[in-house]
């Protein structure tokens, strides 16, 4: 397990610099407005993902079987029936998301997103399977290739067409090569079938999964899309530069802490003794060494920023510091929610994404009309902070923890 946290934190860091280097670039040769843009496209698509989240990924962790051949396959045939759906809602729904925010570009955008969403969903169940076997050295060395594939495309595109279409374009095509690839990365070969025992076990584990990542689209999302919808795409793309760097670094623990941590324990769930101990040891390393490295950078985001972009990207350091310490709340929640989603439980995630959402709903607004950009940010870390009390006290509460 620590050997798999090692590597996602590895390949996450390798992620994050390819992300910085890609940033650096195109920030210089596109404009914040196609950053606005795309990222307010994001604001339709992501949401259609997580609104029909199945929860595969836990349930073929967590499953006794989910490695068996007929499970794969009736993954596959559920990703890809979703990756359908999600293709087909992004179309349709791509004029009145447009029209909602007033800027027509969005409904192109979204159309041609649509094909990213049904390529997604035919990706091989078998890089499941190599979070399942802890096997993460593999599987980061597949995502930082695809990464540094995209950042190639997408810059050669920015280089030759100096707009918002590079970002769109390259997304596309980073797909069709990412999809191709998770059949070489991890051998799969589909075949017709489907287990109805399966998909409704797939399916009873994953409703929570799936009200969890709803809420977790609101709590994590409304913000952005405040920003585009009262502040204009200009300063929606300098927030998107925020997010980035605090995704960066929060997002990099958060995947090593969440993902190996998760998979790690879900091997020790007839042991509750040892997973205990295990979740332990990684709680007071937290606090001691990940949880401060991310306050040190949050407080230094404004030099960060000044340093990294131009003139027309430094608002956005003013959001940074306060979204890098919602990422802290966000990797600990994570960490005090694995050993419940270990043990079948997915129920109490869902009530701290709900307590989150509810915090949401009520903070942005009045944050934001106060202090503008900062303040949604900073209503975002209050809300996070709200929704981690409810999982740390449900984990003293059933003793995987004491205090």
């Amino acid at each position: 397990m620590v050997v798999g946290g090692v590597w996602i934190i590895l390949g996450r860091g390798g992620d994050a610099l390819l992300r910085l280097v890609s940033s650096l670039v195109l920030t210089r040769l596109l404009i914040p407005d196609d950053f606005g843009l795309v990222a307010t496209a994001a604001l339709l698509t992501t949401a259609l993902e997580m609104f029909s989240d199945l929860g595969i990924r836990q349930a073929l962790v967590q499953h006794p079987k989910g490695d068996s051949s007929d499970f794969l396959q009736t993954a596959l045939v559920m990703a890809a029936c979703r990756g359908f759906v999600l293709g087909l809602a992004t179309w349709l729904l791509a004029g009145p998301f447009a029209g909602f925010f007033g800027d027509e570009r969005l409904s192109d955008m979204l159309r041609v997103m649509a094909v990213g969403a049904v390529l997604r969903g035919l990706s091989s169940p078998g890089l499941l399977v190599l979070t399942r076997d802890l096997a993460f050295g593999r599987l980061q060395r597949f995502e930082l290739t695809c990464q540094a594939l995209r950042i190639v495309v997408v810059v050669a595109l920015a280089l030759a067409w100096r707009n918002v279409w590079a970002l769109v374009i390259g997304g596309l095509l980073s797909e069709i090569l990412r999809t191709c690839g998770s059949f070489w990365a991890a051998p799969f070969r589909p075949r017709f079938g489907f287990s109805r025992t399966f998909a409704k076990d797939i399916f009873s584990f994953g409703r929570f999964i799936m009200v969890s990542t709803i809420l977790g689209y609101f709590c994590v999302q409304l913000d952005r899309a405040f920003v585009a919808r009262y502040l204009g795409m200009e300063s929606a793309g300098q927030y998107y530069i925020a997010v980035t760097l605090a995704a960066m670094v929060a997002g990099a623990i958060h995947e090593a802490t969440g993902r190996s941590l998760f998979s790690g324990l879900s091997r020790l769930r007839e042991d509750i003794e040892r997973l205990n101990a295990e979740f332990g040891r990684v709680v007071r390393a937290t606090a001691a060494l990940i949880i401060p490295a991310i306050v040190l950078v949050a407080g230094n985001s404004e030099l960060i920023v000044r340093i990294l972009y131009d003139d027309r990207y430094q608002a956005a350091g003013s959001a940074l510091c306060w979204l890098m310490i919602a990422g802290a709340a966000g990797v600990w929640s994570d960490i005090f929610n694995a050993p419940l989603i270990a043990t079948g439980h997915p129920f109490p995630g869902m009530l701290a994404k709900g307590v989150n959402f509810v915090c949401v709903l009520v903070l942005l607004p009045v944050m934001g009309a106060m202090w503008g950009m900062k303040g949604y940010a900073a209503g975002i870390l209050l809300s996070t902070v709200c929704g981690c009390g409810v999982t740390v006290m449900w984990v003293h509460r059933v003793g995987h923890l004491r205090f």
